[in-house]
């Protein structure tokens, strides 16, 4: 748009600098070097490449929401204000969990050991009433025949 703007403005005031040089051809070619000069890309697109220009573009589209949000940026800057203060206290507690991978395998094969540990032992508790009902019947047999003993003394 500024391109097109400068060119149509350049294509009307050539004819008007010819006149002028009839009268004032000194005046005339300085205008004319003064125009020639803002017709340069350069200058009346501010030094900056049409891509550039179509980057700024999408960058100003992406931070139209800016003003409705601004508000929300500042209260979120206030509220971690005081971040600056506990980042020594981060730091130092990033720095105690270096470790914390080791320990966290280490916990977890000492888990799955315990667990392997319960299933044997819950197995071998399975059996537990067949050989309590075992060792009552044999106690209780002993009973009679200690009794038996004891009627025969």
């Amino acid at each position: 748009m500024i391109s097109g703007a400068q060119t149509a403005l350049v294509s009307r005031l050539e004819p008007a600098l010819d006149e002028f040089a009839k009268t004032a051809p000194e005046l005339a070619a300085l205008l004319k070097v003064t125009l020639k000069e803002l017709a340069n890309p350069r200058v009346h697109g501010f030094g900056l490449s049409a891509d550039e220009i179509n980057s700024l573009s999408r960058s100003s589209d992406q931070l139209a929401h800016l003003q409705d949000t601004a508000f929300l940026l500042v209260d979120a800057s206030q509220r971690l204000a005081h971040l600056q203060d506990t980042a020594s206290t981060l730091a130092d507690a990033a720095s105690d969990l270096v470790g914390l991978s080791d320990d966290a395998s280490t916990l977890h094969q000492a888990a799955a050991k315990a667990e392997r540990a319960a299933n044997r032992l819950m197995d071998s508790l399975g059996a537990l009433p067949d050989n309590t009902r075992l060792l009552q019947a044999a106690a209780d047999k002993a009973a009679r025949a200690a009794e038996g003993m004891g009627n025969g003394y």
